[in-house]
């Protein structure tokens, strides 16, 4: 499980990598979108890998919540979504650690005596800022996609 949370909030991550897609130029110089095949390919790439690589990770995410609830005996539909949250809460923190003091999961193994003082002095109102609107970014993505499996369940 700690495997699973040092690597998960590389899921997320890529919603931030969407700023990337302002590299392709979409908009010409009369202020529309171009029509160019090679951006909207690299457009439909950048997508559909951040898409169904949250996607994916929420899936993860709801499972592991589950696994900590049973493994703690607390099948309570709050407990598990306190889990959920603090996990969010978490992947946001690796987030904002690897976008912006650039420290990726593997240095943390190979070399952690270089990063504790950054990690230490990381926090400031920009960073929870920063942190807050990624915890609900990520919370709303995952509940709308509970809600969207909820309401398919039902209709069945």
């Amino acid at each position: 499980m700690i495997i699973w949370l040092l690597f998960y909030p590389n899921t997320p991550y890529l919603l931030t990598d969407l700023f990337h897609l302002s590299l392709l130029q979409p908009y010409g110089s009369n202020g529309l979108l171009r029509l160019n095949n090679y951006m909207w390919f690299n457009y439909a790439l950048l997508m559909i890998s951040t898409i169904s690589s949250t996607v994916l990770g929420f899936w993860g995410l709801d499972r592991v919540a589950k696994a900590i609830a049973d493994r703690l005996h607390m099948h309570h539909l709050v407990f598990t979504n306190v889990v959920i949250v603090i996990l969010t809460i978490l992947s946001s923190i690796g987030i904002f650690i690897g976008r912006f003091l650039r420290i990726h999961t593997i240095y943390l193994f190979l070399t952690p005596e270089q990063f504790i003082k950054p990690l230490l002095n990381m926090w400031s109102s920009s960073a929870l800022l920063f942190i807050g609107l990624l915890t609900i970014i990520q919370l709303l993505f995952f509940y709308l996609i509970k809600l969207i499996q909820l309401n398919h369940f039902q209709d069945e």
